[in-house]
């Protein structure tokens, strides 16, 4: 099994939850959350669908280092999040359209400065194209 990210760092958009699209501001992944990015916040990303092989490969999202996510869609569909405090995620994506739009709903953890630092950073984001084992490749009908 190989895989090959595709890691979504720059191009997100930024914005304190019940503000407008038109509040958001540029963000990048990771990120070290500061004292002015508090609160319940909007992340968005848009990107295109990956080529992928439907036979032998599978597109994953995978998040890590992401406690506090309050809620994820994409496309406007919730996608279902293993519960309870998991700071790392992998969501098998299906049936991407050629422009998606990735939606997460965060909690920021609350900043602790400590020599003008906070804590570890946040959010390694990444579409990963899984190559699938012989054994874990669909398999046709039965010969006769």
């Amino acid at each position: 099994m190989t895989e090959h990210l595709i890691r979504l760092r720059g191009g997100w958009g930024c914005r304190p939850a019940g503000l407008p699209e038109s509040a958001e501001r540029p963000l990048s992944l990771p990120v070290r959350w500061s004292e002015d990015t508090q609160g319940r916040l909007i992340l968005t990303r848009r990107f295109g669908r990956p080529r992928v092989v439907a036979a032998s490969e599978v597109l994953l999202l995978r998040m890590e280092q992401v406690d506090g996510i309050v809620s994820l869609s994409l496309n406007g569909h919730p996608i279902a999040l293993a519960a309870g405090l998991a700071t790392a995620h992998e969501v098998e994506l299906d049936g991407l359209s050629a422009r998606n739009v990735l939606v997460l709903e965060v909690e920021a953890p609350e900043f602790q400065a400590a020599n003008g630092r906070s804590q570890q950073e946040w959010g390694l984001i990444a579409l990963v194209v899984r190559s699938l084992g012989a054994a874990e490749q669909p398999r046709g009908p039965a010969p006769p």
